[in-house]
């Protein structure tokens, strides 16, 4: 359903205002990792500097073409822009979305301490979201801190409305050589 509303979107772009076809070609770039994306952010980001979106697509993009800490200023600039939503939470969150790329793009960097302190921040702002409880749970994973990555899991797990997150203790366990309880 995302897909064919995404499809019709990109469809009638034609007809949107400038801003609004940027973002949504850009959303479009992002779900199927175009090459695109990248041109797209950075008119997106020049034309309307105040739009998150456009700072948000950059980081995006190079994350996806491997410069990972280069990712990481638009990212942020995405995260102080938007710090009502992360304090606040609601529907969409897009500083919440820039802090997951921070943490995938330290994490494609082998930075998994800098990783940490950017889910811990995430999760200082919204304690009681199950996400950022479960990144954290598989950053300590990586960095097998087994104990301290089941409590995470487990915090995710009791926070999570849509049910269990097994997946997650199952590689926990698998890193552990718990094979038999995987």
């Amino acid at each position: 359903e995302y897909n064919r509303r995404l499809r019709r979107a990109v469809e009638l772009a034609a007809r949107a205002s400038d801003r609004e076809r940027l973002i949504i070609q850009g959303g479009w770039a992002v779900a199927n990792n175009s090459t695109m994306l990248r041109p797209i952010a950075e008119t997106l980001a020049t034309r309307y500097p105040t739009e998150t979106e456009g700072y948000y697509y950059l980081g995006r993009a190079l994350v996806n073409a491997g410069s990972f800490l280069e990712a990481i200023a638009p990212l942020h600039r995405v995260e102080l822009m938007d710090s009502l939503s992360l304090r606040r939470g609601g529907a969409r969150c897009a500083a919440c979305d820039a802090l997951h790329q921070q943490v995938s793009a330290y994490m494609l960097a082998d930075s998994t301490a800098a990783a940490e302190r950017v889910v811990r921040r995430w999760i200082a702002a919204r304690p009681k979201e199950w996400m950022p409880h479960n990144v954290l749970g598989g950053i300590l994973t990586a960095m097998n801190r087994f104990d301290d990555a089941s409590v995470e899991f487990r915090t995710a797990d009791s926070l999570d409305v849509l049910g269990s997150l097994w997946e997650p203790m199952a590689t926990l366990w698998t890193r552990e050589g718990d094979f038999t309880r995987a």
